[in-house]
């Protein structure tokens, strides 16, 4: 028999012209501006991949970048947002008044006036690259109008002048705000005290491995990319022009340039570095005249003295604080010493500092990139290197200000001394660097540099002690020796290094607690169970090891219970626990360890994976935890005690067990050859939205140390592509639901944030099973089309004996701003509201026509576009082309009507990977 599906209430009709959607309060926009971003926009290709990294293509590195801000704002907005927030000294209007000297801070180094001056200053290409920055988050919040930013509406190109280094913070952090408090909030004769840093924490820094292709198996140079950051503090992205541009890796919410990461020929993995290179000038300050002056040498100069006026949240209102700012010509004073005015200098060019953070990614040869160091801003990092050419390289810091080694600058200096001002600045060739050593390899672990490539090393005794006072940590321990003895590395074998099990940091302490047993196990046998697992450990990381849960306890209690008043550095002090404290005192704090655990526990054989989890509830920034919440167990362990593959964990207000925070966050390896390959990892996911599938569709593959290809070229990025398409066109939020058909799978993927509605009233039908037994049974197309314009589309949905249902209200795509491109899926309907999901239809190409306000229907309304296909275009086109002459109830539909409907076996929403 010939079924004849209910069709005349479902005339395809119209749609939006997507510039209509951009205007913020949802109506046509006559704003030439906003003509103008949208033309940009059609420059721009953004392609998700299978892990919903975004893959940005402009025709030039302007267009890119605005893509690239752009896909940013869509996974996490407020991450972007806050990160300027807090660098252009805003915080407090959104914090409120505890944040004031934050903002203070950040408005002594740079006004919103100096920073256009900056802007200004820079050169053509790099203000082209502010300019899309601006253009690119704008626009996206032009065509999200349901996006509420906390404070900034509207960015502008002198923002990034701020926030110019791939560390947000980068020198300005390590300003200790109680200084400024205590100098500016409290009153001048008030002496400061010095930051007070909790005395254990997990290493906030990076590991970073470069290999010689004496050592790899194929011959080529690699590269390990292992930053430490906080969780979820970058994400991944690829961003390619037609200037040249093609940079993959991790990039800091907000900026424009990739931060750690590689392109065809160089790779660069920046670690934090311990160069001192900020100082602390002080100042004799004297009354002359009614004026506030400063001795320089024999001479009084004048304080530069100005006034900044705060802003600050207070419950519903705004209210402001005005604070005078006093300058030297070394910097601005942040606090007080012995009564006397203290400056503190730091790096601050932030022209050069984000031309070389953007140059460096173009880079295609060692001389390349070695020209780019000398541009000397980056005063944040050290640098491992590797490309195509088989160098590997390293450079300790870059911005290393050259001094009188007469005067210990690790402590403040005398400003009225001219002999101690800087005397510019140390070239690559003066700094510590490292060209193909002798042994093969470079590592650097936020540590020495002397023993970088192990008996190949930079000698100290060749540079100014304020060249690398960095100390030697437990991690670069344990990659001298994992690197030590390599052979025949491929990509997955250096993996292997990279989350090697072993914990140096344990060789003295877990021995140290053995011998104090042994010598008195008599007063302490309830202990010996525990230490006999502790006496059998080789002292390696495990999910089910119960050895690990116990040295972690009883270390991290015993190095905060320490005091550590010899201030000796963490690795001395921990392995001081192990071999020269107390016996008597290991035991006693062992002793509590057991307690504390079988306390909070019921038990202390508690495998090391049952309390040291990773959960990701939410996309909020400040991450809350719950141990009734699901989690997943890790076997991975605290860069203290020399985890190569840091997983820095703690408790939360609630929690017995403790979670994951900060540690491996992006890793990458890649190798350097005739082409690049790579493979990654990313803590959670590549979105900060929790309905989406890439909010944690990593952590799984995280957890268990499972890396994905990386897609670096555009053949590879096209075969994994599951989105594609210009700014204002997609929005994060979305469903996925696959639909079985008897031609073939038919993945599409549903915007629920956007068209809330029409998607509502499609998954209805999915979770219902109502399209089971459904069918797509028209294909309308040119040769069969009456309509005007003509369109090409497949319509599906129930059959005509189902009851009817009820419709939902329009969404036009001026609402929405989905427009109806190759792929859409969208909801048939006669009148408006009539609409829903009983019949769909899918475009086959780009149909216009169906948009709000073209001329398909008289009404002029168009279709309520609500998703897209990511999977199975080709099964669409396919059912297009199919013989269409069924019986039809209407002339419209006759010759449209499928002589063989192609029938839905099952509709089901898809989980996350």
């Amino acid at each position: 028999m010939t079924v004849i599906y209910r069709i005349e209430r479902y005339l395809l009709l119209a749609a939006l012209f997507i510039l209509a959607a951009c205007g913020p309060t949802g109506t046509q926009s006559t704003d030439g501006e906003l003509q103008r971003l949208t033309q940009r926009a059609e420059k721009v290709t953004i392609i998700r991949d299978d892990f919903g990294v975004p893959h940005i293509y402009g025709k030039s590195d302007a267009d890119a970048v605005f893509g690239l801000m752009y896909a940013q704002a869509e996974d996490d907005f407020p991450r972007v947002e806050r990160n300027y927030v807090w660098a252009i000294g805003r915080l407090a209007e959104v914090e409120g008044e505890s944040a004031i000297f934050s903002d203070l801070r950040a408005r002594l180094y740079m006004s919103e006036e100096e920073a256009k001056v900056a802007f200004e200053s820079a050169p053509d290409w790099l203000k082209e690259l502010c300019n899309a920055y601006a253009d690119g988050l704008n626009y996206y919040l032009a065509s999200h109008p349901d996006v509420k930013p906390a404070l900034l509406t509207h960015f502008e190109p002198w923002m990034p002048m701020y926030f110019f280094e791939g560390s947000i913070g980068g020198d300005i952090e390590q300003i200790p705000l109680p200084g400024i408090e205590a100098f500016y909030g409290k009153g001048q004769g008030i002496e400061t005290v010095a930051a007070v840093a909790p005395l254990w924490h997990e290493p906030a820094g990076s590991n970073g491995i470069a290999i010689s292709g004496r050592h790899t198996r194929s011959g080529n140079a690699m590269l390990l990319i292992n930053p430490h950051t906080s969780f979820y503090f970058r994400p991944e992205v690829h961003v390619v022009s037609e200037e040249g541009l093609n940079a993959y890796g991790a990039v800091t919410w907000g900026q424009f340039f990739v931060y750690q990461g590689f392109n065809e020929h160089t790779g660069w993995m920046h670690t934090s570095t311990y160069v001192d290179f900020m100082d602390e000038f002080v100042e004799e300050t004297s009354t002359r005249d009614g004026k506030l002056m400063y001795r320089y040498g024999d001479e009084w100069r004048p304080v530069n003295v100005d006034e900044v006026n705060l802003k600050y949240r207070d419950g519903d209102s705004v209210k402001e604080r005005h604070f005078p700012v006093y300058r030297t010509h070394h910097g601005p004073v942040t606090h007080m010493q012995d009564e006397k005015w203290v400056v503190t200098r730091i790096n601050w060019d932030p022209v050069n500092a984000l031309r070389q953070s953007f140059i460096r990614t173009k880079q295609h040869s060692y001389d390349d990139f070695l020209q780019m160091m000398e541009i000397r801003t980056n005063s944040s990092n050290n640098t491992v290197y590797a490309d195509s050419g088989g160098n590997i390289a390293y450079f300790h810091g870059n911005f290393i200000p050259r001094r009188d080694t007469r005067f210990d600058y690790s402590k403040p200096v005398d400003g009225s001394n001219p002999a101690t001002d800087w005397n510019g600045l140390h070239t690559v060739s003066e700094s510590i660097t490292l060209l193909n050593p002798n042994n093969g390899w470079i590592q650097n672990c936020n540590s020495t540099p002397f023993t970088a490539a192990g008996a190949f090393s930079p000698v100290p005794e060749n540079y100014p002690v304020y060249m690398a006072p960095d100390d030697e940590n437990f991690r670069a321990v344990h990659a001298v020796g994992v690197l030590t003895g390599i052979a025949d590395v491929t990509l997955d074998s250096l993996i292997e290094t990279a989350y090697d099990a072993y914990l140096p940091g344990f060789e003295k302490l877990i021995p140290g607690l053995i011998t104090a047993f042994d010598q008195s196990s008599a007063q302490h046998a309830e202990l010996q169970p525990a230490i006999e697992i502790l006496r059998n450990w080789d002292l390696r990381t495990a999910a089910d090891s119960v050895a690990m849960t116990l040295a972690h306890f009883y270390a991290t209690r015993y190095v905060e219970e320490s005091g550590n008043a010899a201030g000796l550095s963490e690795m001395e002090l921990v392995n001081y626990l192990g071999t020269d404290s107390p016996p008597k005192e290991r035991l006693q704090v062992f002793a509590a360890t057991i307690k504390q655990l079988e306390s909070d526990f019921g038990t202390w054989s508690l495998p090391w994976g049952e309390v040291n989890r990773f959960q990701r509830l939410s996309g909020a920034i400040d991450a809350t935890h719950d141990d009734n919440a699901p989690s997943l167990p890790v076997g991975m362990a605290s860069g203290n005690w020399g985890a190569l593959a840091a997983f820095g964990a703690k408790t939360y207000p609630g929690t017995k067990k403790i979670y994951g925070y900060r540690g491996n966050s992006f890793v990458a390896v890649v190798e350097f050859g005739e082409k690049v390959r790579a493979k990654s990892l990313l803590a959670g996911g590549q979105s900060g939205h929790p309905a989406s599938i890439h909010f944690d569709d990593q952590a799984e593959r995280y957890v268990d140390h499972q890396f994905k290809d990386v897609a670096f070229y555009r053949d590879d990025v096209e075969a994994r592509a599951t989105s594609r398409y210009h700014p204002g066109e997609r929005q994060e939020g979305l469903v996925r639901v696959a639909l079985e058909t008897t031609a073939g799978t038919i993945e599409v993927e549903v915007d629920q944030d956007r068209a809330p509605a029409s998607a509502g009233s499609f998954l209805n039908y999915v979770d219902s099973g109502m399209y089971e037994g459904a069918a797509f049974y028209r294909s309308v197309r040119p040769d069969n089309d009456r309509g005007a314009p003509v369109i090409s589309v497949v319509q599906g949905g129930v059959m005509a004996d189902e009851p009817e249902v009820p419709g939902v209200v329009h969404e036009s795509t001026k609402l929405t701003g989905i427009r109806h491109t190759d792929g859409v899926i969208s909801l048939a309907r006669g009148e408006p509201g009539t609409g829903s999901g009983a019949a769909f239809f899918i475009c086959v190409g780009d149909q216009p026509g169906l948009d709000f306000g073209a001329l398909r229907n008289p009404d002029g309304l168009g279709f309520a576009a609500f998703g897209h296909v990511v999977r199975g275009m080709d099964v669409v086109r396919e059912i297009h082309t199919r013989e269409a002459h069924g019986a039809s109830d209407s002339e419209y539909t006759d010759g449209q009507i499928l002589t063989e409907p192609v029938t839905i076996t099952s509709a089901r929403r898809l989980a996350p990977d």
